[in-house]
């Protein structure tokens, strides 16, 4: 690690990486021995009953999925290391920058809906303002004035989350900043050396603290953050200071003329928001939580799919679109419902919760079917004989439908009157499902014992624990069943709420 930080490495560190991923691979190598031996002396068997074998799987399953875990985990500081020694030797070996991916970004997503409506409510915002601006309405506003499409343009922003959290936020930031930084400005006023040197080191302090909020907080602190810095600190160096022996005068009407031109432009965003604003929190979180259910069955209809011999790169796309469903589940809340039923909070939350262990379990599925372990790929060999069954890609099939089933619930998000969620009336919404999960898994162990590729006695140890067929069969098992557990506690957590 500390090799890898310092971009280089010296001939004692390679040495030494050296002898250590040589010892690691001998460890993994002993590893698997020991649990092949350890499976011979019990003397694995299978019974005549497919449920039979189920039980017998199940009381494997913890020991293997954690020598598989590790064996993966220890496979992919082996591969940094060598990557490592690799890049010290030849520089060329080291990965290239996607140049061409770079340049493609920037315009990437140019025509989604979000931006198109982004850039139509900023050229209104804009140029609204700079109507009011340039007629003026006496004696509030003199005309000529560029100040409300100066702050107008700043106030704008993308965050599609609760309308009046936002709105809120932004009278919040460019008042808390122009009174904090007229009353800041007051205590350094004198031109004083000690006060000039003060009120910069006050400025910074200010500044840091504030864009350290718009950086780090969620979407509706940081964008408070931003607006108090920039507001505040031109308060803080506004002006003159006071030469010494002189009282001091501050410009209350200026100041008042500033909060009263930030404010107009305030209330002309909320205006175009109102009317052509990116619609509700609500709705952007149930429509995000569909696209993570979507998400979830293609990449499930990938993975069971016979006709496919590679296995499909992973990415953070889940991840993204589930923290997305988060937030704005959390703005759903703080919205106000008006004459809506009130946002069901709990039951949202907790099904992002079990979405996440269900990510878990779908890098779990795919972590052991590649051949070589890598993101995508060939898949191995005992995938392809798995999806040779009857059985696996039924039980593919039924863990689709399940799916279909919970995102067809996941209608009770926007469902906001209190008559009877019409998904209801479907029969499938309310059957158990772990009946039929167990029969379809009892069928697959079944066929594959039948078939002498399970329980079978080995003449010798796999290589490693990740190559080991029973530790990615385990593997397999305990990310299907997984996946159905989440599944089954998310459609019982809805139907209680219903």
């Amino acid at each position: 690690y500390r090799a890898s930080i310092a971009g280089q490495l010296s001939d004692v560190q390679i040495q030494d990486l050296r002898i250590l991923v040589a010892s690691v691979k001998e460890s993994e190598v002993a590893l698997a021995k020991v649990v092949h031996e350890f499976r011979q002396s019990v003397g694995l068997k299978a019974s005549e009953s497919g449920k039979e074998n189920h039980k017998l799987l199940e009381k494997w399953v913890l020991p293997h999925v954690l020598a598989f875990n590790l064996s993966c985990f220890l496979h992919s500081i082996v591969s940094f290391a060598e990557d490592l020694d690799k890049g010290n030797v030849d520089m060329n070996s080291l990965p290239l920058a996607d140049l061409v991916g770079s340049w493609s970004d920037l315009v990437k997503g140019v025509l989604e809906p979000s931006n198109m409506n982004f850039v139509k409510r900023a050229m209104i915002c804009i140029n609204l303002s700079f109507v009011i601006g340039f007629f003026g309405y006496e004696p509030l506003i003199k005309p000529y004035f560029s100040g409300i499409a100066a702050t107008s343009s700043l106030l704008l922003s993308k965050f599609t989350g609760s309308a009046i959290v936002k709105n809120l936020g932004r009278v919040q930031g460019v008042v808390l900043g122009m009174v904090a930084g007229q009353i800041i400005k007051s205590f350094f006023h004198t031109c004083d050396w000690y006060n000039v040197v003060l009120l910069g080191l006050v400025a910074f302090l200010w500044s840091f603290g504030l864009l350290f909020v718009w950086h780090n907080g969620s979407p509706q602190t940081s964008f408070v953050g931003s607006l108090a810095a920039c507001f505040g600190l031109s308060m803080i160096l506004s002006g003159s200071c006071t030469p010494i022996g002189k009282e001091q005068v501050i410009d209350k009407e200026g100041t008042y003329d500033s909060i009263v031109t930030n404010i107009i432009a305030c209330c002309i965003i909320i205006l175009v928001d109102v009317c052509i604003g990116p619609g509700r929190a609500d709705e952007h979180a149930v429509d995000s939580m569909i696209k993570v259910f979507d998400h979830i069955d293609q990449t499930l209809e990938s993975h069971f799919d016979p006709s496919l011999k590679e296995a499909l790169a992973r990415a953070s796309t889940l991840q993204a679109t589930t923290d997305c469903a988060q937030e704005m589940g959390d703005h759903a809340n703080n919205e106000p419902r008006i004459w809506k039923t009130a946002w069901k909070a709990d039951v949202y939350n907790y099904t992002i919760t079990r979405v996440h262990h269900m990510r878990f379990s779908l890098r779990s599925l795919e972590s052991c079917m590649s051949e070589g372990f890598v993101k995508g790929g060939a898949r191995n060999k005992f995938l392809q004989d798995l999806l040779g069954t009857r059985a696996f890609p039924d039980l593919g099939k039924f863990l689709r439908k399940k799916l279909g089933v919970v995102k067809k619930l996941c209608t009770i998000f926007e469902h906001d009157t209190t008559a009877r969620l019409p998904v209801l009336a479907d029969p499938d919404v309310s059957t158990e499902m772990i009946t039929e999960a167990h029969e379809h898994i009892n069928r697959l162990i079944q066929e594959l014992t039948d078939e002498k590729k399970l329980f079978v006695e080995e003449s010798k140890p796999s290589p490693c624990m990740r190559e080991d067929e029973f530790a990615q069969l385990c593997m397999t098992y305990g990310s299907l069943e997984g996946i159905m557990r989440d599944l089954r506690l998310i459609q019982h957590s809805i139907l209680r709420e219903c």
